[in-house]
């Protein structure tokens, strides 16, 4: 089916700067959605379709390492992650952000 959600959690909405390792400085990038098993990042710079992306960002006060494959892409708009396995710690940290 067309459009069909694929997502398996509720993100939520947010505002959080972001650099994403290897294309980080070429603009502004940040969080604008979270879950735990992904996000979108929000910037005007192009990624390819499968790239493996390493997120660094800041939640709950405590810098965090996001990794994960780019799910989809929206030229000069952002891009969706979906999260390869994260470490305990910081599914933890998630949690805790997400409430």
């Amino acid at each position: 089916m067309a459009g069909e959600e694929k997502r398996r959690h509720v993100r939520l909405p947010l505002v959080i700067e972001c650099q994403v390792d290897g294309i980080s400085g070429q603009g502004s990038m940040r969080l604008s959605d979270l879950s735990i098993s992904g996000c979108y990042v929000d910037t005007s710079t192009t990624v390819s379709l499968g790239a493996s992306v390493v997120i660094a960002t800041v939640l709950q006060n405590q810098p965090v390492v996001l990794t994960g494959r780019v799910a989809h892409t929206q030229p000069r708009i952002g891009f969706g992650v979906q999260f390869e396995a994260l470490p305990a710690d910081v599914v933890g940290v998630i949690q805790q952000f997400l409430g």
